[in-house]
């Protein structure tokens, strides 16, 4: 690389938590690899617990990877912090994606420019510990105070952090999350032993609280009368159970696969001629983006946060207000195979919008300014 193009590359360091499979991990992952490719940007990687799978795919992304020993949340042994300072103070610019004191502390001591990202982990549906609160508290002293950009993933994210921080005078930006579409569609081209009957409706989550999967088996259980289809759940969680006993109780078993936890969910969204993401307040999407890139129609609520504004903007019928409104727009997908084939190409041009090429010039353009402030 020549000395002048070294000179403008700029050293990011990106702290998360651990390696273990999430979806900041493969945010803050598919980003990284996008700088690294890009010659822009060197991204360097702590990791705050060596915990995870994808401690090596960071490697092989062209990240600079660091591994920590954090015993907890609140570990204040000096020893972390000067080594949290010193990765700090080599690099241009600090990227954080979550909220801890220490870190937080560190990169001030550091004295290099901040740049906040808010991926909407508000912990809905749930009463905070008193540990939390006081988290709450820090957090909203320091993102007002001392980051020098804001970002949100979502304006649904934004809306509720501004209401719960009390931001004031914040440099904010909206940047949507990105997704690898190119890896997608080679990972949707993996053959997948499974075969099922009819049009198949389909959903990718974690089957537990907010995700409300049981709403989307009631309205399969109304829907299927009739009708040649199947429901296709790739995921697990603390509600299979309960999900599964209900299949049982209304006679679904047969119509209704399971397909559990899986290393890769695309080949089975390639099954899937219809998806339906009945999630509460959810702070982005990246699985509807996904299945947006495979050319299938997105089903959501109205009240699905960052999920209604990536389908809005391509189907806007498809942002249903309730139950009913659900089982009508299911019922125009499966009675015009043409137009879902038409659509195909729409919804795959759409999620482009969302794509990581989209995020990392964003992302870029931010670090320019925030470094030159």
């Amino acid at each position: 690389m020549a000395e002048g193009k070294a000179d403008r590359v700029i050293r990011v360091a990106h702290i998360l938590w651990d390696a273990r499979l999430g979806g900041i991990q493969k945010v803050v992952l598919d980003l990284g690899r996008a700088q690294a490719a890009s010659g822009e940007v060197r991204p360097v990687v702590v990791f705050a617990r060596a915990l995870g799978p994808l401690l090596e795919e960071f490697r092989r992304a062209g990240a600079e990877v660091h591994t920590l020993d954090f015993r907890s949340g609140y570990d204040v042994r000096p020893v972390l912090f000067l080594r949290l300072k010193h990765i700090f103070q080599r690099c241009d610019l600090i990227h954080l994606h979550s909220y801890n004191p220490v870190v937080a502390r560190a990169a001030m001591a550091a004295g290099k420019p901040i740049l906040y990202t808010e991926h909407g982990n508000f912990g809905f549906g749930r009463k905070l510990r008193w540990s939390e609160k006081v988290n709450m508290w820090l957090q909203s002293r320091f993102l007002n105070r001392r980051v020098d950009l804001l970002t949100f993933n979502s304006r649904f994210t934004g809306d509720i952090a501004r209401g719960r921080y009390g931001l004031e005078g914040v440099n904010i930006r909206l940047i949507y999350n990105g997704v690898d579409i190119e890896e997608v569609m080679r990972r949707s081209k993996l053959p997948s032993d499974l075969r099922l009957p009819g049009l198949v409706i389909g959903t990718t989550t974690r089957l537990a609280g907010g995700k409300r999967v049981m709403r989307l088996l009631e309205a399969f259980r109304q829907f299927r009368v009739g009708r040649q289809v199947h429901l296709l759940i790739v995921g697990d969680g603390p509600e299979r159970e309960e999900l599964e006993s209900y299949c049982r109780k209304e006679g679904l078993t047969s119509s209704v696969t399971f397909a559990g936890a899986v290393s890769d969910p695309v080949p089975l969204q390639q099954l899937m001629d219809l998806c339906v993401y009945p999630f509460y307040h959810e702070a982005f999407g990246l699985v509807a983006v996904e299945t947006l890139a495979l050319g299938k129609p997105a089903l959501v609520f109205r009240d699905g946060g960052g999920l209604a504004e990536i389908v809005e903007g391509v189907s806007p019928a498809d942002v249903c207000e309730d139950e009913e409104d659900l089982l009508q727009r299911m019922g125009h997908w499966y009675h015009d195979p043409q137009g879902r084939a038409a659509f195909s190409a729409v919804a795959a041009g759409h999620a482009q919008s969302f794509s990581i090429a989209m995020m990392h010039t964003a992302m870029l353009k931010a670090y320019r300014e925030v470094i030159v402030r």
